[in-house]
């Protein structure tokens, strides 16, 4: 075996000239400055998962790179000493050597577009429904937001391992609870709207705005992702833009997890370390054989670690928040809901009325559709730029602008005698349930006259178009009166406050 070993030892020094040494370690010189510019965009592009990916390949890629030119050194000894036997054997370590750095180089283009967990470009496919595919972004958000993934000492105090000075990627921090807890936040909602895709539209653009991107999108169903420090604002954003039927907020404390995949992962790392520094040792071909096997193993349980970790990093810095949502009931209500009362005015609530099996997006008559007694025992003063109109049979009062907003008062029976909780009740669930619209807000209001009323507001869009519709309500003895505004949102919004202060300015006789 060791004359076999001599003279292939003599043919492999024979056949490597210095030249072939030289481009060994030139092609190693040139991975580790490719790979250093990967990691220098990866940090100009604030990817703290592309960093910690990276910045782990150049390392070993440097200890290989070191590797490298201490046997090319013992190399050229050896044919200095005309020892053939020993210059094979630092031949075929430079070959396994060389062979490394190759597969590290490509480990680190990993990084950049095939790692599972950095998800760049990722396509996302939309289930239920049409088969469209959607190119998500799926970008961590810049520095500010998130952790400082270059700093040089990680929480624990320990130093970063740095290789000919490129830093050492530390833990993300944005999920950090000032008592050490690091903090995984997901939200769930379940919302009613109106349209569903123009408020996943909607999602999106607040999502963005925030720095977030879509993780997963359906008919019915979207799932985005944002910097956690953003988190509280996006849920408040995203809530407001439908009656939110349920909200669930889940904070996990990943602390403890956090710690224990770092502590794993350094120590898979020095071991991985000490065995690079026992191949680069190794004289017998077979010792440097069971070294690679062994190195194998490990390098596998590192990048195992890594990609937990980085899955957890993303889980801490970008926070879940998924959406379902509902189409609101536009027509009616089925039978035996509960809804059915034999109040004719209910029917008469809202901004304009199905027709024809569609929805009509003018406004009916003055837009609201007022029922019953013409009683004048209630005062109100419209805005400025209100012109009073007849009262008719319907209504006690109506107003309108020139833009089409309408202020109008009726005055009703409170038949069946009921207290204006019991009011409020019927008008939300009716005005939701039975004609789809959204509940934006509602609060108590006082009349001038002492009352203590109920508003409630509503939106709806219809084809496009934004309506706003208001409805306040007092109950005075026998006498329920109910003082409604609406109009195309975009001319509404001018004169709100103009007739929130008409409508409180209010007087019961």
């Amino acid at each position: 075996m060791r004359v076999w070993s001599w003279i292939l030892g003599l043919g492999l020094a024979l056949a490597t000239p210095a030249a072939a040494q030289s481009d060994v370690l030139a092609r190693a010189d040139t991975a580790g400055a490719r790979v250093r510019r990967m990691l220098d965009d990866a940090r100009a592009d604030r990817d703290i998962v592309r960093v910690r990916c990276l910045n782990d390949a150049l390392l070993q890629i440097e200890m290989h790179r070191r590797g490298i030119r201490e046997r090319t050194d013992a190399l050229d000894a050896a044919r200095d000493d005309h020892d053939h036997e020993r210059a094979a054997r630092e031949r075929e370590v430079l070959e396994v050597l060389a062979q490394r750095v190759g597969v590290l180089e490509s480990e680190a283009v990993q990084c950049i577009g095939a790692d599972l967990y950095a998800m760049a470009n990722a396509r996302v496919a939309v289930a239920d429904g049409p088969q469209v595919e959607l190119l998500a972004r799926t970008r961590l958000a810049d520095a500010s937001a998130l952790a400082d993934e270059f700093r040089e000492v990680s929480p624990s105090g320990d130093r970063l391992a740095r290789a000919d000075g490129v830093d050492g990627a530390d833990d993300v921090s944005d999920g950090e609870a000032g008592d050490g807890r690091i903090l995984v936040y997901r939200a769930s909602f379940r919302m009613a709207v109106f349209e569903v895709e123009p408020r996943q539209q909607a999602i999106l653009a607040i999502v963005e705005a925030l720095d977030g991107y879509l993780d997963e999108r359906t008919d019915d169903r979207i799932v985005v992702r944002v910097p956690a420090p953003r988190f509280e604002a996006a849920l408040a954003q995203i809530g407001a833009l439908g009656q939110v039927l349920d909200r669930h907020v889940r904070v996990r404390d990943v602390g403890r997890e956090h710690r224990d995949l770092r502590i794993r992962l350094d120590n898979a790392q020095r071991t991985r370390d000490r065995l690079l520094a026992v191949l680069a040792r190794a004289e017998e071909v077979e010792d440097i054989l069971a070294v690679e096997r062994e190195l194998e193993r490990v390098t596998l349980e590192v990048e195992r670690l890594q990609a937990e970790l980085r899955a957890l990093d993303l889980r801490i810095a970008m926070s879940v928040i998924e959406v379902s949502l509902s189409a609101a009931v536009r027509e009616g209500v089925a039978q035996g809901d509960g809804l059915a009362l034999p109040v004719p005015w209910l029917d008469d609530l809202g901004v304009g009325r199905p027709a024809g099996g569609g929805v009509a997006v003018r406004l009916r008559a003055v837009v609201l559709a007022i029922a019953l007694s013409g009683c004048a025992s209630v005062a109100m003063s419209p805005p400025t730029g209100f012109v009073p109109l007849a009262p008719g049979a319907r209504y006690a009062q109506r107003a309108v602008s020139a833009d089409g907003v309408v202020l109008a008062v009726r005055d009703l029976a409170n038949e069946p005698r009921a207290p204006l909780s019991f009011w409020t009740q019927v008008v939300r669930e009716r005005l939701q349930r039975g004609s789809g619209y959204a509940l934006t807000d509602e609060h108590d209001v006082r009349a001038a006259s002492g009352e203590l009323g109920h508003q409630l507001r509503f939106g709806r869009d219809e084809q496009g178009h934004r309506y706003v519709y208001w409805v306040t309500l007092f109950v005075h003895g026998d006498r329920l009166v109910l003082v409604e505004a609406g109009g195309l949102g975009d001319r509404f919004d001018p004169v709100a406050e103009d007739l929130d202060r008409s409508i409180t300015a209010l007087r019961l006789e």
